[in-house]
């Protein structure tokens, strides 16, 4: 018996999927099947298109590129049941084949490149699962708005503060998926919107595979209209703050947090009295004054955290190490507090009491994970 073959060998033997989500796209799909015709048509490769129930004929469309000869076919859902679904309900399709190897997902708005599809594969050689990344090295966004940049960094920088993946990019669908990558990706039940980039992308790092991200660049579409709205966004940053609270070091936070809740709202208290007093009664000027409210309340919530909240914990340096880090943790706190405000209020016109709350919680969240697994790090 000759040796085994090498993964990428074994992956030429098989066929490669690719799997595009549809709404209403059949213009910017018109353009995507001959691209990816002509970037895989040294390979062997079927193009799946899962389409919830779109207007504009695109099963029609479909099926006459089908009867032209190209390698593609239509899972039609009926209605509009989310992105994450429908790259699950693909996945599961690709794998029901015996001979898949290797399966792509791709946006069809043509704001991923096929022509980027054999990087992505080349990299699948030491890895599980591949995800095209604007934010690595290399990377690019091309004709984006700021609101979107805003969002989009925003939303990537919560995702590695609070769940450290080690990754750039956490919101993209264009990846390659090994076999056991995709069998891995589709037990991420429940992320049937735009939390599935980031839920199926956890369940594969759960199973130990390993993952990779090679550098892509993203354009803004330039038919048809996005999809995604306010409620997948909030859809979305509640399954990352749901994540954010799993694990070891998230059971001691949720032991932890009434007392953190406590001493925050006294330290609200402090604030507002020390501003009462230097500015309201002494006159002192009002940022001044402010400034010194704010040093106050987050020294008094220092040391209640430190002999109240983190009294039991084995803590890892002296006192003076930690209060550095926790004033780190605070000044993060606040800079996410204001960028996502900014992002809902100013950027998405949300009501801005309801931007406020939801950045307050997100806030505190990562205020809460840093003191547990960083300000006051056991050791």
């Amino acid at each position: 018996m000759g040796p085994n073959p090498s993964p990428q060998t074994r992956r030429r033997e098989g066929t490669t999927y690719i799997v595009i989500p549809t709404l209403n796209e059949a213009a910017n799909l018109r353009k995507l099947i001959p691209q990816l015709a002509g970037t895989l048509s040294k390979t062997s490769y079927r193009i799946l298109v899962v389409d919830d129930g779109s207007k504009d004929s695109t099963q029609e469309l479909i099926e006459s590129f089908g009867r032209e000869g190209y390698p593609v076919e239509v899972l039609e859902r009926g209605k509009r049941l989310g992105i994450g679904s429908a790259i699950r309900d693909g996945l599961s399709w690709c794998l029901a084949r015996g001979d898949v190897s290797v399966i792509i997902t791709m946006d069809a708005d043509l704001s991923h490149d096929p022509s980027e599809i054999p990087n992505l594969l080349g990299a699948l050689s030491d890895s599980n699962l591949v995800q095209g990344s604007r934010y690595t090295s290399g990377g690019q966004i091309v004709n984006w708005t700021w609101r979107r940049r805003l969002l989009s960094l925003g939303a990537n920088t919560l995702v590695h503060i609070l769940l450290r993946t080690g990754m750039k990019d956490h919101t993209s669908f264009f990846r390659a998926y090994s076999r056991r990558a995709a069998e891995a990706a589709i037990t991420a039940e429940g992320c049937d919107s735009y939390d599935w980039a980031l839920g199926s992308l956890v369940a594969v790092r759960a199973h130990g595979l390993p993952v990779h991200e090679v550098p892509i660049i993203c354009r803004e579409r330039s038919d048809g209209e996005s999809k995604l709205n306010i409620e997948a966004m909030l859809g979305w940053l509640g399954f990352v703050i749901r994540e954010g609270t799993k694990g070891h070091s998230w059971t001691r936070s949720l032991v932890k947090f009434p007392r953190f809740a406590l001493v925050g709202a006294s330290g609200i208290v402090v604030n507002q009295v020390l501003l009462f007093l230097l500015f309201g009664i002494l006159g002192m000027w009002p940022l001044v004054a402010l400034s010194i409210g704010i040093e106050g309340s987050i020294l008094w919530n220092f040391m209640l955290n430190e002999r109240w909240t983190f009294d039991t914990e084995r803590k890892k340096g002296g006192p003076r190490s930690r209060l550095v880090r926790y004033h780190a943790v605070c000044a993060l706190g606040i800079g996410i507090n204001l960028a996502i405000f900014a992002v809902l209020h100013m950027a998405l016109n949300v009501n801005y009491l309801v931007s406020n709350l939801i950045a307050i919680l997100a806030a505190f969240t990562a205020n809460l994970r840093g003191s547990v697994s960083w300000a006051w790090q056991t050791g």
